[in-house]
């Protein structure tokens, strides 16, 4: 209830209680939703109540797949249910699937192309993961098949329909009310467009040239057009960052492809170019895992030219890298902003393997969280902030437990506390996504 006073022209006022009453259903309590192997060994669909402390089985004898990325996931919540992307082992392929939130339904939906695969081969850089990203109640989400390669699809869920955006094409983020994604060709420019899912409106914003120079060592496992396309789409600010294949190779290494930092500003409607020398593996890109965090950019830069490898930021106005020196100089992976912090998987030191660490970057610290103890690494992955708490995937071994099985893993912000939370006793559970 509100007080409210009016005051008209000739300053007589009048004050009333205006009692506003909010109808409808009311947002369910916080739940992490994830893929995981239960007891019996089979993929199903689960959820977690970190108030509760509680686990929920949703659905068994389904196949979520893990994806490319760490930006991408094939679950979101549309028109208040769970959509997620799925096998459910009937013999009709992967499909759309819907949990209903309020009734904890499972419901088939919409079918995927014939052939879709979420493994695509690695020589098909074009394609990051069978992301399936909400738009208001409908979806946008990449799909990879043989035939095909990689497209951008649209999901309407009202319609319970799927339709093709662009293809080839890759990325989907979204950014200034659209997703932004980049068509590829064989010999044109790589194009930059966005699409609005509410509007159906497809709107070219820019094209940039990407020559192919040096390639001669990699063209067996990267197919020639799959090469002009921009990666890593990363919004900040005013301006969409991307990756690309660059212009030139250096002398120190002519039979390798250059990988330079670009964005689109969309204040002037151009791109910009910010020229960064090379990458010796194309396995271990030099430019990778983008990342806004407090309006910069931050990402992994594997420089072997200056034999520098870890985090680095980026200041486009003054188009400079700035590197952050990581002990052990190691290379981190599935970078996550959370908390004002970077969360990622790194070795920075080597009495404890690879392990959570977070970065700090006011004080320029690194914390690493010794999941499996001592020397052994946990590799984790999906960091997601949930109800104050950090959730990831990780091996872990705990004085009390010697088992090394894969399972959730609960970092509270507040206490500094780890927790496990098992969802097969010793099967060795792993969870995906």
């Amino acid at each position: 209830t509100y007080t409210v006073t009016v005051r008209d022209e000739a300053g007589e006022t009048d004050t009333r209680d205006v009692t506003i009453t909010l109808t409808g259903t009311p947002d369910p309590a916080p739940r992490l939703y994830f893929a995981a192997n239960g007891d019996n060994g089979e993929r199903g669909l689960y959820s977690y109540d970190p108030a509760t402390n509680t686990l929920t089985t949703h659905a068994t004898g389904l196949i979520l797949d893990d994806l490319r990325s760490a930006d991408a996931t094939p679950m979101a919540v549309l028109g208040g249910n769970l959509h997620f992307i799925a096998d459910d082992l009937t013999g009709a392929g992967y499909r759309l699937m819907t949990l209903g939130l309020g009734d904890d339904s499972v419901t088939r939906r919409a079918a995927l192309p014939t052939g879709f695969d979420p493994y695509p081969p690695d020589s098909d850089p074009g394609f990051s993961g069978n992301n399936l990203s909400a738009f208001g109640r409908n979806g946008v989400f990449n799909s990879w098949t043989a035939a095909s390669g990689p497209e951008l699809k649209a999901y309407n869920v009202a319609g319970n329909s799927v339709g093709t955006i662009a293809a080839p094409a890759a990325g989907g983020v979204l950014w200034r009310g659209e997703i932004w994604y980049s068509t590829m060709s064989d010999f044109g420019p790589a194009e930059l467009r966005s699409y609005n899912p509410d509007t159906l409106a497809d709107t070219r914003r820019a094209s940039i040239r990407i020559p192919l120079v040096g390639f001669e060592s990699i063209v067996d496992f990267h197919p020639l057009p799959q090469y002009r396309v921009l990666f890593d789409l990363t919004p900040v600010g005013d301006r969409l960052f991307f990756t690309r294949f660059g212009d030139t190779n250096p002398p120190e290494f002519p039979d390798m492809h250059s990988v330079q930092l670009g964005a689109y500003n969309a204040a002037t409607g151009q791109f910009e170019d910010y020229a960064r020398p090379l990458q010796q593996d194309p396995y271990l890109p030099e430019l990778s895992q983008l990342t806004e965090l407090n309006g910069q950019l931050w990402l992994v830069l594997n420089d072997v030219v200056s034999n520098f490898r870890g985090l680095s930021i980026f200041d486009p106005a003054n188009k400079a890298f700035g590197e952050t020196l990581m002990p052990n100089n190691a290379l981190p992976s599935w970078l996550t902003a959370i908390e004002g912090k970077l969360w990622m998987s790194a070795a920075v030191d080597p009495a404890k393997g690879e392990e959570p660490v977070i970065f700090d970057p006011r004080t320029g610290t690194f914390t690493v969280i010794d999941v499996n103890l001592g020397a052994a690494s946990s590799n984790p992955s999906d960091f997601t902030l949930l109800a104050g708490k950090v959730f990831f995937a990780a091996s872990g071994r705990t004085l009390s437990d010697q088992r090394s099985d894969r399972e959730l893993w609960v970092y509270d912000l507040a206490t500094g506390t780890l927790d496990e939370v098992e969802i097969a006793p010793g099967s060795g559970g792993e969870i995906l996504n």
